[in-house]
This record gives structure tokens, C-alpha cells and sequence, in this order.
């Protein structure tokens, strides 16, 4: 009887040593998924060695990323082109300005420094010393104002 009752007192430790591990196993999967809903909600942010992306390798994307970085200053659409070894034409250079133009407007990855020309956030541009640091981004109406833009139209013509 002894012998048995040592046995059933053996079992019951290690189940509730079990029943001490699930728990445990049960706090640590919750602390996971609490720090993955955080990490959610964190920005985008720069990581040591450049910018993280997340781009498909060989997309539009990742390889204009690869030749700004090379070329270590922000190019005009025509010379990314050239540099990502396609051919430049309407169709290819739309393509390649909207898929950069996305990410800027998402304040990701690129920044516009000029019409149709695109860096990397936070790249100095070769102008940038000149404008108290700040990019310089032709608007519209300084466009117009040169007078090198579209005119507005007469008052009266539909």
C-alpha cells in the first residue's frame, strides 16, 4: 500500500508541474502575440545598413532602390533606366515613376527631389545644400508663375 500510495503521489506532482508548464506555455504564446500586434502598429523605420524594404527581388521597385544606391545621389527617371538596363520608352518610364511615385506618396523608401527625379528618404540630393537642406520640388503654380506651364484658361470659356 505504501508502495502504491508513493506512486499516486508521483503522478500527482508531475501533473501539477505539467499543469505549470501549459500555464506558462499559455503566457508566453499571449506575450508573443501582444508584441506582434505592437509591431504592427510600429512605423516603417530605418535599420542599420539602409532602409528596410520589403520589394520582390528584381521588381521595378527593389531595382531602382539598387541603382539609387549605387549611383549614391537621386536620379531622373531617364537615367534610372538606363541603370536598371531597360528600355526607355513611354510605357516603361510611367511604369517605373508610378511604382516610385507609390512609395513616396506613403512617405516610404523614396522621396521625390525633383519633378520625375527620385531618391532614397533621407539621401542628400546634389541641390540640397543650397535650400537650407530641403529638396527642392517644382510646383505647380511656380510652373505656371515661370511661365513655362499651362496657362489657365480665359473667364467665360467652357
Amino acid at each position: 500500500m505504501e508502495f502504491r500510495h508513493k506512486l499516486e503521489e508521483k503522478i500527482r506532482r508531475k501533473e501539477l508541474e505539467i499543469q505549470d508548464l501549459e500555464t506558462q506555455i499559455r503566457e508566453g504564446k499571449a506575450y508573443i502575440q501582444a508584441l506582434n500586434e505592437t509591431l504592427k502598429v510600429l512605423p516603417r523605420e530605418l535599420v542599420a545598413g539602409g532602409i528596410e524594404s520589403s520589394f520582390r527581388k528584381g521588381s521595378l521597385a527593389d531595382k531602382a532602390k539598387k541603382a539609387i544606391e549605387a549611383h549614391g545621389a537621386p536620379m531622373h527617371v531617364d537615367e534610372l533606366l538606363e541603370a536598371m538596363k531597360l528600355k526607355n520608352t513611354t510605357k516603361t518610364k510611367r511604369s517605373v515613376a508610378g511604382t516610385l511615385a507609390f512609395y513616396v506618396r506613403k512617405g516610404e523608401v523614396f522621396e521625390r527631389t525633383a519633378p520625375n527625379t527620385f531618391g532614397l528618404i533621407g539621401m542628400k540630393s546634389e541641390d540640397s545644400e543650397e535650400n537650407d537642406g530641403q529638396p527642392h520640388v517644382t510646383g505647380l503654380r511656380e510652373v505656371q508663375e515661370s511661365g513655362a506651364g499651362p496657362k489657365s484658361r480665359p473667364a467665360g470659356r467652357g
